[in-house]
């Protein structure tokens, strides 16, 4: 009889200041970010498969939020997350 382990995981994210940097607070999304993913490993552990959803809502989010300062008239920038994302990682280990 074969065993296996099966791990599952769900984060979520929450950036409140990143819905008003889009544009009109009242037509954006709610700034969440959802990610999940399931794992199977075999039972000595050399084979791992994991299936991934980044961003699962589609919903536009921004990283790495900085204010400014003088020298640029104090605009907030940052850089928007990719969207919804999903793959397929493989991976086996040789050896002990």
């Amino acid at each position: 009889m074969a065993t296996f382990q099966l791990i599952a995981s769900l984060a979520i994210f929450h950036q409140p200041i990143a819905g008003f940097l889009l544009g009109d607070s009242s037509q954006a999304r709610p700034p969440w970010r959802t990610d999940a993913s399931v794992t199977w490993l075999n039972t000595p552990e050399t084979l791992r498969v994991r299936a991934f959803v980044d961003n699962i809502s589609n919903a536009p989010n921004l990283r790495g939020i900085n204010t400014g300062n003088h020298n640029s008239f104090y605009r907030t920038t940052g850089s928007l997350l990719y969207p919804l994302y999903a793959g397929l990682d493989v991976s086996w280990s040789f050896g002990g």
